[in-house]
């Protein structure tokens, strides 16, 4: 060393670099140069070899004591996961994303503090004021909300340790653009996966227990937005259930539907059904004039028996007959199938094909023909050339009852005009029962009264039935006997003449003052009555 040292003025100068800082440690601090490398080397070579220990370890727990589930995005457990993760690692996570959070009516109106929004009041000519609500920060209130980030996160459960790993892939689908494909990653140390068993109950047992008392509504998913091998249902919304009183019906059609219903979906049909070579599929249809409560009655229903509602529109241009035969086979063991308006739904049927020209074998037609053939190759693309025209009724039956058709659920179809649809839409096996929803009588005007003008505050209530006793599953108690007001308001509407929708709608413009909406219904009446016999769209009295 000290010849190199001795020969410093022919070095390069970054070997003269070196030797100044040699030079420096031996003076200023008074050691050996050549120790503090060989300390250097030794602790290098410690650290390398203890990350290579490390690997190795991890490598060998990995593949022998380490169990990992993977969830997909799009499967419901991939929900009950991330909204459990969310308050979970929210609370100490240096790793989070982010997101503005829009709820709907309901999910925002549970935790809406009238307090926090002031009153601007309105005077008018010093007699009349109003105070009005001012929402102007309602955003500027709103929390966002945080979950996982991308990346991996360690997180404990019942006093063990798990990993979080929530990745992206990109992931062809035949056609179409590559799309980004979520996954979520769920590892624990040990040679059980016991504990992420356990971790997946709770997160779902957290999930539905927040939907307890919720009526959730599934729509298809657009084509575009669903990665190969995700589901093709996701949520619309959420909704409180409809108490089963508030659906304007008489009471015996309301309990014949709800014992044959609670007859289908008990856990003894199944084998029933089987032993007897008869599909487990029901179907319902529900007709009467717009605004009689078919829809209302549906999603009552759905509340009672605590299942969710599928909402299928045939007049979806995205949807083709093979999406719809899908479709169907993807719902749960029990659940509401919802058709809405089937005789506008546009069904295509067999003979549907361009008519003749009369005078195709003239002259005059081959013409026309030929000039048509011309304009269609030319035409720009139209919405036709993208999506298809429309579902088959061939189509739909195979879907509702065909060999391939999916068992269990329950099938609701709503029309305005039942006399329109096809026979074989509604022959017996393919609807099992049919229900008249007709204008409101002076009885259920009266119920209407009392229910917006009474303190309605529905009880949820499970109670343990047989088939036989399906009316105390609908046990919700109003208590009372009908005021006189509602009495001298059902004796003023004329017996059906108007849709419980209508009368619902002038009570809302008075609910709370109930002697005003006795006191203006003889009006309201009266022009209602001119505005439908002269056919017109404006509303004289509201």
């Amino acid at each position: 060393m000290e010849a190199l040292l001795s020969s410093t003025a022919s070095a390069s100068p970054l070997l003269q670099f070196f030797i100044f800082v040699y030079r420096g440690i031996g003076e200023q601090l008074g050691l050996d140069p050549s120790v503090v490398l060989t300390i250097c080397g030794v602790l290098w070579g410690v650290h390398k070899l203890y990350t290579r220990l490390l690997n190795v370890i991890g490598n060998l727990l990995n593949k022998y004591w380490r169990c990992t589930v993977t969830i997909r995005k799009g499967d419901p457990i991939y929900d009950h996961m991330m909204e459990f993760l969310a308050g979970k690692l929210t609370t100490n996570s240096r790793h989070l994303a982010v997101k503005t959070l829009w709820k709907s009516v309901w999910e925002q109106g549970e935790n809406d503090d009238v307090a926090k929004f002031p009153a601007v009041t309105i005077a008018d000519d010093g007699d009349i004021s109003l105070k009005l609500h001012n929402f102007a920060d309602q955003a500027a209130r709103s929390k966002p909300y945080y979950f996982p980030s991308i990346g991996s996160t360690v997180f404990y459960h019942n006093g063990v340790r798990f990993t979080f790993l929530r990745q992206k892939e990109a992931m062809a689908t035949g056609d179409m653009p590559s799309v980004s494909v979520e996954e979520l990653e769920i590892a624990c140390l040990g040679r059980s996966n016991e504990p992420i068993k356990g971790l997946l109950a709770d997160a779902q047992l957290a999930y539905y227990k927040d939907t307890e008392h919720k009526t959730t509504i599934f729509r298809p998913q657009m084509k575009t937005d669903r990665p190969e091998g995700s589901r093709m249902w996701q949520v619309d919304s959420r909704r409180p259930i409809r108490p089963m009183e508030t659906v304007i019906l008489e009471q015996v059609e309301k309990l014949t539907v709800l014992k044959d219903m609670n007859n289908y979906l008990s856990p003894e049909a199944y084998q029933w059904y089987a032993t007897r070579g008869i599909p487990l599929r029901r179907g319902y249809l529900f007709h009467g004039p717009p605004g009689t409560g078919k829809s209302s009655f549906s999603f009552a229903l759905a509340g009672v028996f605590g299942i969710d509602i599928y909402i299928i529109s045939l007049q979806d241009p995205t949807l083709n007959e093979e999406a719809l035969l899908f479709l169907l086979t993807q719902l749960p063991r029990r659940c509401i199938v919802l058709l809405e308006d089937i005789d506008s739904a546009g069904l295509r049927q067999p003979d549907d094909a361009e008519p003749k020209n009369k005078s195709e074998g003239s002259i005059v037609g081959v013409i026309e023909k030929k000039r048509h053939r011309g304009r269609k190759r030319s035409s720009p693309t139209t919405t036709h050339d993208i999506f298809p025209q429309g579902i088959s009724l061939s189509a739909l039956l195979n879907a509702i009852d065909g060999v391939a058709s999916y068992e269990g659920r329950v099938l609701i179809m709503t029309t305005n005009k039942p006399e329109d649809l096809n026979e074989a839409l509604v022959r017996p096996g393919r609807i099992d029962m049919q229900v008249a929803f007709k204008l409101a009588s002076c009885k259920q005007a009266t119920e209407l009264f009392s229910q917006m003008h009474n303190d309605f505050q529905p009880k949820f209530e499970k109670v343990e039935t047989t088939a036989d006793e399906t009316e105390h599953i609908v046990a919700v108690d109003r208590g009372g006997e009908l005021s006189s007001l509602s009495e001298e308001f059902g004796k003023l509407i004329p017996e059906d003449m108007f849709s419980p929708a209508e009368i619902q709608g002038f009570l809302l413009k008075r609910k709370d003052d109930p002697s005003r909406a006795v006191t203006e219904v003889a009006d309201w009446i009266e022009a209602s009555v001119q505005q439908k016999e002269s056919k017109s769209k404006v509303t004289i009295v509201q």
